[in-house]
């Protein structure tokens, strides 16, 4: 979209994704303006943000509605293309935007893309996403909830592009290493309250348990074969981290 630089703007959600930033931040470098809203990554992601000339708005994830509306309230486009830290925009989507862009149909400003989900460099298709609301025209959609957006005005409607799509990389963002560090971290310092079994939470199972259900069962990775049981006990694996977080901070405010 050279013609006019400033028609669209992408904002990028990120957070530690230096191994998928790069092949995201390339698939939309045609676009005229990139906002990033970075949850105070550690590893590379902020460099390689700056290597592609990407304003880094910096957030906490439990405010990242307000980040967002900033974003959207500094964009210089007239359209707003939502994107995680491991989507790719192939180029036959770019073109049906631009298409899109010049000749929107009567009233509908906000766009719904289906997200195709790769795992171990392959299709998940039990797994893809159909119809999530990630491309509209500035003003008609506002953040509703950590990255799901919905319309804001009365008169605004949805159009579905049957033929366009993106892709989603699914890359595994916690390491065997890194999860047994960040258990033994908690561990050692709440040694004396987690002895206690009456002040371990019941989350810490239950979650990280209805999470493999729901994606190994509920949304069919079963069909998936190995790929389908890994990535669902990954996912597993990934809330258990966060529960015992929330639950290390609980315990903390507790002190």
């Amino acid at each position: 979209m050279q013609k006019d630089e400033k028609t669209v703007s992408i904002i990028i959600k990120t957070h530690n994704s230096d191994k998928t930033l790069t092949d995201t931040l390339e698939s939309v470098r045609e676009f005229g303006e990139i906002i990033a809203l970075d949850n105070h990554s550690t590893d590379d992601t902020v460099e390689i943000l700056k290597e592609y000339r990407t304003k880094v708005i910096y957030s906490d994830k439990f405010e990242l509605d307000n980040a967002f509306n900033q974003a959207i309230e500094e964009a210089k486009g007239n359209w707003i293309l939502i994107l995680e830290d491991d989507e790719i925009i192939p180029q036959n989507l770019i073109l049906e935007l631009e298409n899109y862009i010049s000749c929107p149909k009567k009233n509908k400003f906000c766009v719904s893309l289906n997200k195709k989900v790769f795992y171990l460099k392959r299709e998940l298709r039990s797994l893809r996403i159909k119809n999530e609301l990630k491309f509209f025209k500035k003003g008609y959609a506002k953040p509703f909830g950590n990255n799901i957006f919905k319309i804001k005005q009365s008169e605004g409607k949805i159009c579905k592009l049957s033929k366009g799509f993106s892709k989603n990389v699914c890359i595994l963002k916690y390491l065997q290493s890194d999860i047994k560090k960040s258990i033994a971290d908690i561990l050692d310092k709440n040694q004396n309250i987690l002895k206690n079994t009456n002040n371990f939470s019941h989350s810490l199972v239950l979650k990280p348990m209805f999470e493999f259900i729901y994606f190994y069962f509920i949304k069919l990775a079963i069909f998936e074969g190995r790929r389908g049981f890994i990535f669902s006990k990954q996912k597993s694996i990934q809330k258990f981290i966060l529960e015992t977080m929330k639950y290390e901070k609980k315990i903390k405010d507790n002190l």
